[in-house]
């Protein structure tokens, strides 16, 4: 009859717009695991560059660029892909340790559609007034890298 089929139409209908919320949904989760991939690309590469310079040697040394004699430093850094956003590399030399130990941290904050990804919500690469979500005193953000270097020099 006409109402078996009318109702029928209809919870086709519904079922059908909620497959279709869901398939839009997917791809903006897809479009922001894109942006991810990118910053996590743009942290490895500049984590990479640090690791592969000498510890200490002169002004193109690790403890010259990024740090302050040795205490720790904020530097920003720009992302070379089409990605809105910036990166700060961290570096410290550690108390305390038998060796020359250094720690490098590279967060990249960057904006996704309409939302920024991280602290630096003003993509200065430097941590400003109300960015410290978790008063650390440095920037974080989920797309972040962390290592320590070693002085073989010593």
């Amino acid at each position: 009859t006409l109402i078996e089929i009318l109702i029928t139409s209809a919870i086709m209908v519904v079922a059908l717009v909620s497959i279709l919320g869901f398939f839009a949904y997917s791809l903006s989760a897809a479009g922001g695991d894109r942006s991810l991939a990118i910053a996590e690309y743009e942290a490895e590469r500049q984590m990479e560059a640090i690791c592969a310079m000498d510890y200490s040697n002169g002004v193109n040394g690790v403890k010259e660029t990024f740090t302050n004699n040795g205490a720790k430093r904020e530097t920003p850094f720009n992302l070379t892909s089409n990605l809105t956003g910036r990166g700060t590399v961290y570096a410290e030399e550690l108390p305390g340790a038998a060796d020359s130990l250094m720690r490098i941290k590279v967060a990249v904050c960057y904006q996704d559609k309409d939302r920024t990804v991280g602290e630096d919500v003003n993509f200065n690469g430097i941590l400003d007034a109300g960015e410290d979500v978790n008063n650390n005193g440095e920037i974080d953000s989920p797309c972040q890298l962390e290592t320590v270097l070693v002085n073989k020099e010593t």
